[in-house]
């Protein structure tokens, strides 16, 4: 995986539907395990197993959740959150919604977040720690 060596397991199970077939890859980091699962049914874990592995090697940890970004976005999303006397609460959000949204590379769980923590900084005042 890119964050690292890990193990890779296999389980099969029974199910309603057939046999389960699952690949688990395991890679343990600190005090964290982290533990990704893919699953079909025994008889058509062919067809997905090479999209399984490939999303087990694509495993990366990040320190936050700005840190793939380039500098200048780093700075776009700081200076956004720094809180600019002249813009209003809903006015700083809806600039920080459209930030985030010129981030499509960083895919829908990234945007959930990150839309979590600028709400929770910009409407509690609470000031970003970007790196």
């Amino acid at each position: 995986m890119q964050v690292g060596e890990g193990r890779l397991t296999e389980i099969t199970t029974p199910s309603p539907w057939g046999e389960i077939k699952m690949l688990q890859a395991l890679f343990v980091e600190g005090n964290t395990a982290y533990i990704i699962t893919g699953a079909a049914l025994k008889q058509e874990f062919a067809k997905f197993q090479s999209d399984f592995l490939n999303t087990f090697r694509s495993l990366s940890l990040i320190p936050d959740l700005f840190a793939p970004l380039s500098e200048d976005k780093k700075s776009q999303f700081q200076f956004l959150l720094s809180g600019n006397a002249e813009d209003t609460e809903e006015n700083q959000w809806q600039k920080f919604q459209e930030m985030t949204a010129n981030c499509p590379e960083m895919g829908t769980h990234w945007h959930f977040l990150v839309l979590q923590q600028g709400y929770s900084k910009i409407f509690q005042k609470e000031k970003p720690k970007l790196r």
